[in-house]
């Protein structure tokens, strides 16, 4: 059976328990790394960071997030990067 593999994976990234590092790292277990989009609230200036510095991008507080969500939605799930 093929696995398939999404072009784009969204977190929230105040998912309780959430290992953003982690979730990154088996992602490059993948042939074919799915755009990761992390959103969060915009006074948790550390979660932001290290969502960024794992990998994310882009990386948005939930209010940006949410206005820009339409417009973005369509190249997000088009694109799919390869691994490096």
């Amino acid at each position: 059976m093929k696995q398939e593999v999404p072009g784009c994976v969204i977190v929230d990234l105040s998912n309780p328990g959430l290992d953003i590092g982690a979730l990154i790292a088996s992602m490059r277990q993948l042939s074919a790394v799915p755009r990761v989009v992390g959103f969060g609230s915009h006074v948790d200036v550390a979660t932001l960071k290290a969502a960024r510095e794992a990998g994310c991008d882009p990386v948005w507080p939930r209010s940006k997030f949410a206005e820009e969500l339409e417009e973005a939605l369509p190249e997000w799930v088009g694109a799919s990067r390869q691994d490096e």
